[in-house]
């Protein structure tokens, strides 16, 4: 009796398609399509067309498979690329950075930023001329004056608590 071993069509390299279930090729499509156009608004009916199912299913089927919601991960996806514009050009306006990335307007830029990384989209920017400068290798010069090594700003807030006495 002999026994045989199911390979893939390609006896060079296994096919990672080949092994991967239709539901999770299908949203691998949608992820594919979602990163080529995250720049303009994009409709949950929109990617689950591509995806070939219901807004409901593929919703449902995102969730568990990729661990966000759609929404939640356009709104990384955009975040990323804003983040990547201004180590790019650190100089670019918000106000660009946020209608090429899909935000459409500042505002929703900063708060999708401030609520994902904590600060606004000014210190993102204030990091990422800092990061230039040091690949440049500019210093502060003040850091040059008083030949301290140059650290970067941190906002710092203090809570006072009521203490009783035991």
């Amino acid at each position: 009796m002999s026994l045989e071993i199911a390979t893939s069509p390609s006896t060079a390299q296994p096919d990672v398609e080949f092994w991967v279930s239709p539901p999770r090729r299908a949203i691998g499509r949608a992820l594919a399509y979602m990163r080529a156009h995250c720049d303009r608004r994009l409709p949950l009916a929109e990617v689950a067309s591509i995806a070939h199912m219901s807004q409901f299913h593929f919703s449902r089927l995102f969730h568990q498979i990729v661990g966000l919601t759609f929404q939640d991960h356009l709104v990384r996806l955009r975040l990323r690329n804003a983040e990547r514009m201004l180590r790019r050009d650190p100089s670019a306006p918000l106000r660009r950075v946020a209608s090429q990335t899909g935000f459409g307007t500042l505002r929703n830029l900063q708060d999708h930023y401030g609520r994902v990384y904590g600060y606004p989209p000014s210190l993102g920017r204030a990091k990422a001329l800092r990061d230039a400068a040091d690949r440049d290798g500019e210093q502060d010069p003040a850091s040059v004056e008083h030949g301290a090594p140059r650290r970067p700003h941190r906002e710092q807030r203090i809570a006072a608590l009521p203490h009783g006495a035991s």
